[in-house]
């Protein structure tokens, strides 16, 4: 039996009247790879930023290779062999490679002058050991998130980190870079070290893990060997309940050829990336699927079809067979356009009002809502309370601030919101971004029950699995561009979809 790398003794964490860690009780073994798993607000991260020295525990016991610890800082755990590889990756993007990981050095001198010839032939035969391909003097800002990846990854072994943790490590990768990365993880793990991934994706828990914590409700539900469980047993550990099958559900088909939306030769340059000649369709009754890798063309995509009027476009929009392009957003939203952001914080929700209020949010001025400029609030009390019922909404308080929620549950006050009015056309983008999977069951099956009541669906997302489950067809943008289209009728590849999004189409 191996023996202990990490152990979990009663260990409490509160941040206010918010428990975030209730006397979390495991054990991960040196030499394997654990997966950390749950809900949002279950814990995942909280125990994992104590271990690595960001949280002090309120209570408890850590103790890290069988002797007790206690870090004031990160750089204790550092010290000790500890590294982390967080989910927003800390790295200054206009600086190179060899820059940013020479930043992190930990023994050199104030004002010593850093051999850099030396540092370099350090780093590339290390580099070399794990196959990572990296230019070295390119702004980091300007590599491929895999390679930024592999780049905070050397940062840690450089310092010779025994214990590594990994935060969602694939939220940002195709499935050719998350299968590179696992094949990495191996050889770490084959050198003797601990790696420790948290993650929310069970498909790739059971693919590389060795054994796997759950948490719910910021308790352990069960430790145990990945042999000793299956996908679905996880999944309602997590949940506390069995999880449908939504990639079998029965799907009504349309035959008519009414597109809703029409996107003709669109070209538009910005900030945030560019697209260049894009055509596509989205017919009633069919969910389009948008797949590709962050920064390739999807948020000037959806500023397009949102806000035309604001921006240089060439090319054609239509939207139920009417040019948007000299239209404002609430113009286009009266064509029957129902849009979920996917940064719901940000666009779609004023996190400090009432419930009742961002319920309303965009329709406030709608007949059913207001009467010469007076809201009409007990028909807007009714409505959201039948809307938080239907949906499931949490807590049931229509006063509380909608920033006082969890992520699941405002979201799904914004799909309540957004199909409340039946909408002809739905912009999902990442419609479910940073919520559980108790929340993404709910959420996949309300936009499928729109698509079967005729709804024309454009589902943006950068999850493989959620675009395979939903979509009729799927569309890969690369560079601002469509690459290649793939249907369900001929069975979805996985490998072929990641080629694709990679820019081997």
């Amino acid at each position: 039996m191996s023996p202990t790398a990490v152990e979990f003794i009663g260990i409490h964490k509160k941040f206010g009247d918010c428990v975030s860690a209730d006397g979390l009780n495991f054990k991960i073994a040196s030499g394997e790879i654990h997966a950390i798993v749950g809900e949002n607000g279950a814990g995942k991260s909280t125990s994992m930023k104590i271990l690595f020295g960001l949280y002090k525990p309120d209570s408890g016991t850590l103790k890290v290779h069988g002797k007790e610890v206690y870090f004031e800082s990160p750089t204790e755990a550092m010290d000790l062999g500890i590294g982390m590889v967080h989910q927003h990756f800390m790295l200054a993007e206009p600086l190179s490679a060899l820059d940013n990981i020479l930043l992190f050095q930990k023994h050199s001198k104030t004002l010593q002058k850093l051999n850099r010839k030396e540092h370099l032939a350090r780093l590339q035969k290390l580099a070399a050991q794990y196959q990572f391909n990296i230019d070295w003097e390119k702004p980091v800002g300007q590599l491929s998130v895999g390679t930024q990846q592999r780049i905070e990854i050397l940062k840690i072994l450089s310092q010779d980190s025994k214990i590594i943790i990994l935060d969602e490590p694939t939220a940002v990768l195709t499935p050719q870079e998350t299968e590179d990365l696992f094949v990495n993880l191996r050889k770490l793990k084959a050198e003797g070290r601990t790696i420790i991934i948290i993650t929310h994706k069970l498909k790739e828990v059971m693919a590389v893990a060795d054994s796997v914590t759950v948490l719910r409700n910021t308790k352990v539900v069960t430790s145990k060997s990945i042999s000793a469980t299956s996908l679905e047993d996880l999944a309602e550990h997590m949940v506390g309940r069995k999880i449908k099958n939504l990639s079998l559900s029965e799907r009504t088909h349309f035959a008519d050829q009414n597109f809703v939306l029409k996107v003709t030769d669109l070209n538009l340059a910005g900030h945030q990336g560019s697209l260049k000649h894009l055509n596509l369709q989205v017919r009633t009754g069919e969910i389009l699927g948008i797949a590709g890798v962050e920064g390739n063309g999807q948020d000037p995509l959806i500023q397009a079809l949102l806000d035309p009027h604001s921006l240089k476009i060439k090319g054609q929009i239509e939207i139920k067979a009417q040019s948007t392009l000299k239209l404002s957003p609430s113009q286009v939203r009266s064509l029957g356009l129902a849009a979920f952001p996917e940064d719901r914080l940000r666009l779609g929700v004023l996190a400090e009002r009432p419930l009742y209020e961002n319920f309303i949010l965009g329709y406030h001025n709608s007949a059913e809502y207001s009467s010469h400029g007076f809201l009409k609030f007990k028909n807007i009390f009714e409505k959201t309370k039948a809307a938080m019922e239907k949906f499931d909404v949490r807590p049931r308080d229509i006063q509380k601030p909608i920033g006082k929620l969890s992520g699941g549950n405002q979201q799904k006050l914004v799909v309540a919101r957004e199909l409340q009015n039946n909408p002809d056309f739905i912009l999902a983008a990442k419609p479910t971004r940073g919520v559980d999977i108790g929340a993404i069951e709910f959420i996949h099956e309300q936009l499928l029950a729109a698509r079967n009541h005729g709804a024309g669906i454009l589902l943006v997302s950068s999850e493989l699995e959620e675009l395979m489950t939903l979509s009729d067809r799927i569309l890969v943008l690369f560079k601002g561009q469509i690459v290649a289209e793939f249907l369900r009728e001929n069975q979805y590849d996985e490998k072929a979809l990641g080629a694709a999004m990679g820019g081997h189409a």
